[in-house]
C-alpha cells in the first residue's frame, strides 16, 4: 500500500476569482514539487453528487465508444486494463445531448490544471509542456454482449499505412504526466509500476476514491486500474512534451545525420537535386556593381529578368569619341569602329569616400578608378557577410582578384618641371618629376593587396590575370585551397591558414586604346552589342563591372541553411596546342567542364542551367555549344542555355565572376534569364537533336533545387569552369530556409550505440532498401517502456508489433572472396576468411606485443571494396558500410589492453555479411600461437620527429621485444621524437604532455590519440643519443641513453589508466581538474565540483559548464554533439577536437550544490559516456 502521503486540496468554486488563481498557482507549485520528489500526487477535488451522477448520465449517453487496438491497450488502459473509451471533445460535438454540462466542466479543470503546470514544468520537471491531448473518457463495459463487440482487435497494415501506429508512438514518446480524474467508482485499487531502469521509484498501490486527480509521471511510471462498479468513471488526460528528440534537436540547429535526401525534404526540397551535404565551400554572401544603374544584386537581377543591356554611347568623360573613333559603318586603322559599350555612369567612377578607407588625397589622385571600387564594393560584400571592419583585422581571409590591370592614364597626377631637362624631347624624358605613389595607384600586383591591407586581413592576397577568365580561375584557386578531399575527387592544395576567402572581378574602361587595338583584327562587334548565339554575330562588346563573392568552407548546418549556394565544383585547365593562340579548344573546354562535374560529383543530366562564356564571336559560340554537347548528353531535359555577356557585355576579367553571380541568382530562383539581342539562332551551332533551349524569356525549371555550371575561357588558353547548387529562395518553387522535419519523408538521426542511422520514430536502421520506402509510416511498436531512439540492432528486447524484420541472409556470390587485412601484419597482407556457413564468414587473429590491433574487410584483395565501420577505433557494436572505396582509415579495433586479453591471444572474428545488415564481433579462442594459422610478422618500430622532417626512421631490432635507434642533436641542441608501429599514425608511442622532459610523464599508446605529442631532448649540438624501446605484453619502456647525461627512461600505465581525463570546467576557472579512478568500477573516471554561484537569467538558475579532455590535451576532447546539453540527452563526440566549444550546463537552484562528473569508458550508449549527477544523487528541484 501507498505511505502516508498529504493529499492536496483541489479550490473550492465559491473562492473570489483572484483569490482561486492564487490558490491554483499555490497549487501547481506543491504538485509540481511532490511529483519531482515522488513521481506521482494525488489531488481531492471539491465535486459532489450532482456533478458526478451528471458525469455518469453524460458518460452511458455518448456515441461511437470504441476500444483501441489489442497492442496500444496497455498505453491507454494500463497492465491487464479493460474497458471501453470514448474521446471526450469529439464526442460532445456530436452528441444530440442539449443539456450536456459535468463531463465538460469536468475536462475544463483538467486544462485549467495544465495551464497552471505549463510555466513550471520546464525547471521543476525538466520539460516543455505543449498542451494536452482530448479528454478519454472510461466506463467498464456495460454487459457480455458490449464486450465481445467491442474486444480489442489487432493491427492491421491498413492501420499501418493509414498513420495509426506513427501517431501513437509520437503519443508515447512525447507523454510525460497523466491525469486520472477518478469521478465515480465503487472502490477498487490502482497500481503505480516504475520503469525497470528507475529504482529510485517505488511501486505504490493507491485505494480508489471518488472526486480524486492522479496525477503521474507517465514517462516512469505504468498503472494497472481496477475499479469497482458498473458505473465507474474516470476522465483521463495527457500533457504531451513539446516534442520528439529529432524535433528538438533540429529546432537547435541540428540534423544528426548527413543525409542529403532528409535535409531535402525538410527544407521542403521534392522536385529537384537533394541538398548536399558534409564539408563544402559556401558562398555566403554575393554583390555585383555592373552598368544600367546595377548598384547592387537587385538591380542585377532586374536587369536579367527583364532581358534588357546597359550599354550607352561611350561618354566624353571616358575618351572623345570624335577624336579616337571612325565614322560609323567605316573602318580606319588606329581607330575604334565601336561607339557603345556597357559602363557605369561618371558618378560610379569617380565618387569615392577616401575619409573612410584612411586614404589621403595625395594618395587617392593616383589609385585608378579599379581600385577605388575594389575598396568600396569588395567591403560591400563583406558587409552583407556579416563582417564589420572591427571583426576583419586579423581576421584569416584570403583576397582572390581577377584583374588584367588598369588602362587609366595616369599622367595627369606628373608634375611637368618649369625647367625641363630635355626641352627638345617630350615630356616624360627628363622633363617631369614622378610621383612615388603613381605605381600603387596603377599596379594590379596592389589592387588586392590594398583591400587586404586597409582591412588588416591576414589570408593570402592573390592577382590573377589569364584574361576573360581570371576571376573564375580565382575562384578555382580559392576553392582548391580550402576545401577537403572526399572520395572520387583530386587532392587539395590545402592552406591552413585561410579560413575563407573573398573573390572579386574587376574591369574598368577608361581609355581608348584597348578598344583602338581590338579594333585592328575585328575582335569587337560593330554594332556595340554582343549578339550571342545569334546569326548576326561577328565580335564582342566591351563592359564595365564589378563582382565579389564569400567564400566560406564548413560543414556546419547553419552555414548549409544561410548560404546562397553551394559551390559544388570548379576546374582550371588549358587548351594546349589549338590552330592558334586565341583559338579556343573544343576538346579542350569540354575536359574542364567535364572534370569540373567529376568534382561535384554531379552527372551531366543534373545540370539544368549553363551559364556560357558567349561572346558572341562567329567562332567562340559554336565551338563552346559542341564542347557543352559533348558533356552534357545523354539528358532527357532540356538544357537552359543562356548568357550574361548579351546584357552587359564582355566585362573581361570580371567575366566569370558575373557568370557565377548570375548562376546563383537563377538558381536560387529557379529560373533561367534570357539572351538579349537573339533574334535568330546561329545556324553553326551544333543543336539538331540536343535538347536545349537558348531562352529569350524566363523559362521556369520547375524544381524546388538546381545545379548549374558556369565556362569561363581566357583568350590566351586558360579554361574555367564551377558548379553550384542552391535550393530555390523564391518564387513559386520556393523551398524552405529552415528544417522543418515534418517535410521529410523519413527523419533519420544517429544511434547513440552503433552511431549508425536509425528511423527517428521507430529507430529502424537505416538501409539501403529502406531509404526507398517512399511515403513511410511508423511500422513497429516494441515492448512497454522500450527506447526507440537506439537502433533494432543494438534492442534486446521484444516487439508488440513489426511489419517485418529487416534481416537478409543473403550470401556473397560464391565466386566472391572475403579478406582480412589488420596491423597484426602491418597491413601488408591479406588473409583469406574461412567461410562458415551462408553468410558466416571467420578468421583468426592473433594479438601482438602491443595487445593493440586493428583491420578491415575487403573483397577479392580490392582495396576498392572495403568493409568498414562509420568511425575509426570502433567496436563491434558500430554500423557497418561497405565495400566501397570510402573506408578514410576507419577500422575496427581489437584492444586487449581493455578485454583483458594478454600479448598472444587468439582471437578469432566472426563476420556475418548481408546485403543490407553487416555484423562483426570477435571473442577469444586461445591463448596459445599456432604456427600453422599464422606465419610470424616482424613489426618495425621507427623515430619520427624534428630530425626526420616527418619521415619514419626505422629501429634496430636488439631482442624480442626491444628495439633501438640514434639521433643526433642538431645545432640547437634540441630535437623532438616520439615512435611509430608499422609507420602507422594510428599506431603511435608518445608522452602523455607535448614537450614531455621529466621522467614522471607517463609513456601512451601505441593508439590514435598521439598527433602533435613529442618527447623534447636536450644536450650538446651534435651529440649522438640512442632511444631504446622496451614493449612487452602491452607494457611500454622508452629510454633515452646518452654518454654525457646517462639515461632517462619513461614508463607506461597499464589497463583503463593508461590516459588521464580531466574536467575542463567553468567552476575551476577553466583549469583542467584531473578526475580519479573509480576503483569499483572499471574504466569509469569521477571528478567532484560546486556550483559557484554564477547566475544565469536566460536560465533562472545557477549554472557551470564543462566537457572532457585527455591527457590535458585542448585536441583530445569528449563533448556533446550540441552545447548546453543536460545529461544523457546528446551522443558524446571525440576524442577529438571542440571546435565549437561544446559543454554540458549545469543548473541548480542553490548557489552551493555539489555534482559528480563521471566518465564511463565501458557504456556502449555514447550519451552515458560523460554525464553528471548530484553529489547526493538526488536533483535539487529549480524554483519558478
Amino acid at each position: 500500500m501507498a505511505p502516508s502521503k498529504p493529499v492536496l486540496e483541489w479550490p473550492p468554486d465559491d473562492q473570489d476569482e483572484i483569490d482561486r488563481i492564487q490558490l491554483l498557482g499555490r497549487l501547481a507549485y506543491d504538485l509540481t514539487a511532490a511529483i519531482d520528489q515522488d513521481g506521482w500526487c494525488e489531488i481531492r477535488m471539491a465535486d459532489d453528487a450532482l456533478v458526478r451522477n451528471a458525469a455518469i448520465s453524460e458518460a452511458r449517453a455518448l456515441p461511437n465508444f470504441a476500444s483501441p487496438r489489442a497492442e496500444l491497450m496497455p498505453d491507454f488502459f494500463g497492465r491487464d486494463g479493460s474497458g471501453k473509451m470514448a474521446t471526450l471533445q469529439e464526442n460532445i460535438r456530436n452528441s444530440a445531448i442539449s443539456d450536456s454540462w459535468a463531463l465538460s466542466e469536468l475536462d475544463a479543470e483538467l486544462t485549467a490544471l495544465c495551464k497552471v503546470i505549463a510555466p513550471l514544468s520546464p525547471q521543476a520537471l525538466g520539460f516543455s509542456c505543449a498542451g494536452r491531448r482530448k479528454g478519454m473518457v472510461w466506463m467498464p463495459f456495460g454487459d457480455t454482449e458490449e464486450s465481445d463487440r467491442l474486444r480489442p482487435q489487432p493491427l492491421t497494415e491498413e492501420d499501418v499505412d493509414a498513420g495509426v501506429l506513427e501517431n501513437h508512438l509520437l503519443f508515447i514518446q512525447r507523454r510525460r504526466l497523466c491525469l486520472m480524474r477518478l469521478v465515480a467508482n465503487d472502490g477498487g485499487v490502482l497500481e503505480l509500476l516504475p520503469r525497470p531502469d528507475q529504482p529510485a521509484y517505488k511501486a505504490m498501490t493507491l485505494p480508489l476514491l471518488e472526486s480524486r486527480l492522479l496525477v503521474f509521471r507517465s514517462d516512469l511510471f505504468s498503472f494497472s486500474y481496477k475499479p469497482v462498479g458498473k458505473d465507474a468513471l474516470a476522465l483521463m488526460t495527457w500533457i504531451l512534451d513539446t516534442g520528439s528528440q529529432a524535433a528538438r534537436q533540429t529546432a537547435k540547429g541540428f540534423f544528426g545525420s548527413d543525409d542529403a535526401l532528409q535535409h531535402s525534404e525538410a527544407l521542403g526540397i521534392f522536385v529537384g537535386p537533394p541538398m548536399p551535404t558534409g564539408y563544402r565551400m559556401h558562398i555566403m554572401a554575393m554583390h555585383a556593381h555592373i552598368p544600367g544603374g546595377a548598384y547592387d544584386l537587385e538591380g542585377f537581377e532586374c536587369m536579367l529578368t527583364s532581358g534588357v543591356d546597359g550599354f550607352i554611347h561611350i561618354p566624353a568623360s571616358r575618351f572623345d569619341t570624335e577624336l579616337y573613333c571612325c565614322p560609323e559603318g567605316e573602318k580606319i586603322p588606329g581607330m575604334s569602329y565601336v561607339r557603345h559599350a556597357a559602363m557605369m555612369s561618371e558618378q560610379e567612377v569617380t565618387c569615392f569616400d577616401n575619409h573612410f578607407f584612411g586614404i589621403r588625397e595625395e594618395e587617392v589622385r593616383t589609385m585608378a578608378p579599379n581600385q577605388r571600387i575594389i575598396l568600396e564594393e569588395g567591403y560591400a560584400c563583406l558587409r552583407k557577410a556579416g563582417l564589420e571592419r572591427k571583426s576583419l583585422s586579423g581576421r584569416n581571409t584570403a583576397t582572390f582578384l581577377g584583374d588584367t590591370g588598369a588602362d587609366w592614364d595616369p599622367w595627369f597626377s606628373i608634375k611637368i618641371l618649369d625647367n625641363p631637362l630635355n626641352p627638345h624631347r617630350p615630356i616624360p624624358f627628363g622633363n617631369c618629376e614622378a610621383n612615388h605613389l603613381t605605381y600603387g595607384g596603377l599596379s594590379k600586383a596592389v589592387s588586392a593587396g590594398r583591400l587586404s591591407h586597409i582591412f588588416g586581413l591576414r589570408g593570402g592576397s592573390t592577382n590573377v590575370d589569364t584574361a576573360c577568365s581570371a576571376s573564375l580561375v580565382g575562384v578555382s584557386t580559392a576553392v582548391q585551397s580550402m576545401r577537403k578531399a572526399t572520395s572520387g575527387q583530386v587532392k587539395p592544395i590545402a592552406d591552413k591558414h585561410n579560413s575563407d576567402a573573398l573573390c572579386m572581378g574587376i574591369n574598368m574602361l577608361t581609355n581608348p586604346g584597348v578598344f583602338i587595338g581590338l579594333c585592328g583584327p575585328s575582335m569587337l562587334a560593330a554594332k556595340g552589342r554582343c549578339f550571342t548565339f545569334d546569326v548576326s554575330a561577328e565580335g564582342y562588346a566591351r563592359g564595365d563591372g564589378f563582382g565579389a563573392v564569400y567564400i566560406k568552407p564548413s560543414d556546419n548546418d547553419k552555414d548549409y541553411l544561410d548560404q546562397l549556394c553551394c559551390l559544388m565544383g570548379a576546374y582550371v585547365n588549358q587548351d594546349g596546342r589549338s590552330a592558334t593562340l586565341t583559338a579556343p579548344n573544343g576538346m579542350a573546354q569540354q575536359a574542364c567542364i567535364r572534370d569540373s562535374m567529376r568534382e561535384a560529383m554531379v552527372a551531366a543530366s543534373q545540370i539544368t542551367i549553363a551559364e556560357c562564356h558567349g561572346t558572341g564571336t562567329a567562332l567562340g559560340d559554336p565551338i563552346e555549344v559542341g564542347a557543352l554537347r559533348g558533356v552534357m548528353e545523354p539528358r532527357e531535359t532540356p538544357l537552359l542555355v543562356t548568357s550574361a555577356k548579351s546584357n552587359i557585355g564582355h566585362t573581361e576579367a570580371c567575366a566569370g565572376m558575373i557568370g557565377l553571380i548570375k548562376c546563383v541568382s537563377m538558381v536560387s530562383r529557379s529560373t533561367s534569364d534570357p539572351n538579349c539581342h537573339l533574334n535568330s539562332l546561329n545556324p553553326h551551332l551544333d543543336v539538331d537533336g540536343f535538347p536545349t533551349c537558348f531562352e529569350t524569356e524566363s523559362v521556369e525549371t520547375r524544381l524546388n533545387s538546381n545545379y548549374a555550371g558556369v565556362s569561363s575561357f581566357g583568350f590566351s588558353g586558360t579554361n574555367a569552369r564551377a558548379d553550384v547548387w542552391s535550393q530555390c529562395k523564391s518564387g513559386p518553387r520556393k523551398a524552405s530556409h529552415e528544417l522543418d522535419i515534418s517535410k521529410a519523408d523519413q527523419v533519420h538521426l544517429r544511434c547513440p550505440i552503433t552511431l549508425g542511422l536509425i528511423e527517428a520514430t521507430t529507430g529502424e536502421p537505416i538501409t539501403e532498401s529502406f531509404k526507398k520506402r517512399r511515403g513511410y509510416k511508423a511500422d513497429v511498436l516494441r515492448d512497454e517502456w522500450a527506447p526507440y531512439d537506439i537502433s533494432s540492432e543494438a534492442y534486446a528486447g521484444g516487439f508488440r508489433y513489426r511489419r517485418f524484420a529487416q534481416e537478409d541472409e543473403e550470401d556473397l556470390d560464391p565466386d566472391v572472396e572475403l579478406y582480412i587485412l589488420g596491423s597484426w601484419s602491418g597491413w601488408t597482407k591479406m588473409e583469406l576468411m574461412e567461410r562458415k556457413g551462408p553468410g558466416l564468414y571467420v578468421a583468426p587473429v592473433i594479438l601482438g606485443e602491443t595487445r593493440y590491433e586493428m583491420f578491415r574487410l575487403c573483397q577479392d584483395r580490392d582495396r576498392s571494396m572495403e568493409i568498414y565501420p562509420v568511425i575509426k577505433d570502433a567496436s563491434s557494436k558500430i554500423w557497418i558500410e561497405g565495400p566501397d572505396a570510402k573506408s578514410n582509415g576507419r577500422y575496427w579495433l581489437i584492444d586487449g589492453r581493455e578485454l583483458d586479453m594478454p600479448s598472444g591471444t587468439l582471437c578469432e572474428v566472426e563476420f556475418h555479411c548481408a546485403s543490407q545488415i553487416k555484423r562483426i564481433s570477435w571473442k577469444q579462442i586461445g591463448a596459445a600461437i599456432d604456427d600453422s594459422l599464422a606465419e610470424p610478422f616482424v613489426h618495425s618500430y621507427s623515430l619520427t620527429g624534428s630530425f626526420t622532417s616527418g619521415h619514419f626512421q626505422e629501429m634496430r631490432i636488439v631482442h624480442s621485444g626491444m628495439w633501438e635507434g640514434t639521433f643526433r642533436l642538431g645545432v640547437s641542441g634540441e630535437e623532438d621524437f616520439q615512435i611509430a608501429r608499422d609507420g602507422d599514425v594510428n599506431q603511435l608511442i608518445y608522452p602523455a604532455k607535448n614537450g614531455a622532459i621529466r621522467t614522471t610523464v607517463p609513456v601512451r599508446g601505441p593508439d590514435s590519440l598521439g598527433r602533435g605529442k613529442f618527447w623534447r631532448i636536450h644536450g650538446m649540438p651534435n651529440e649522438d643519443l640512442r632511444v631504446i624501446l622496451e614493449l612487452v605484453d602491452g607494457h611500454v619502456k622508452v629510454t633515452v641513453s646518452s654518454e654525457i647525461r646517462g639515461d632517462k627512461t619513461w614508463e607506461s600505465e597499464d589497463g583503463w589508466e593508461r590516459h588521464s581525463y580531466f574536467a575542463y570546467a567553468s567552476w575551476s576557472s577553466w583549469v583542467p581538474v584531473q578526475m580519479v579512478a573509480d576503483p569499483d568500477e572499471p574504466g569509469v573516471f569521477k571528478a567532484y565540483g560546486r556550483m559557484q554561484g554564477t547566475f544565469s537569467p536566460q536560465y533562472n538558475a545557477y549554472v557551470e559548464q564543462f566537457y572532457v579532455i585527455i591527457d590535458e590535451d585542448m585536441n583530445q576532447a569528449l563533448y556533446p554533439e550540441l552545447g548546453n546539453a543536460q545529461p544523457f540527452e546528446y551522443i558524446v563526440e571525440g576524442p577529438g577536437c571542440n571546435h565549437s566549444a561544446a559543454c554540458w550546463l549545469i543548473r541548480s537552484s542553490k548557489p552551493d550544490a555539489r555534482f559528480e562528473i563521471s566518465v564511463d569508458l565501458t557504456a556502449d550508449d555514447r550519451r552515458r559516456r560523460v554525464f553528471w549527477t548530484w553529489f547526493d544523487n538526488k536533483p535539487l528541484p529549480l524554483q519558478a
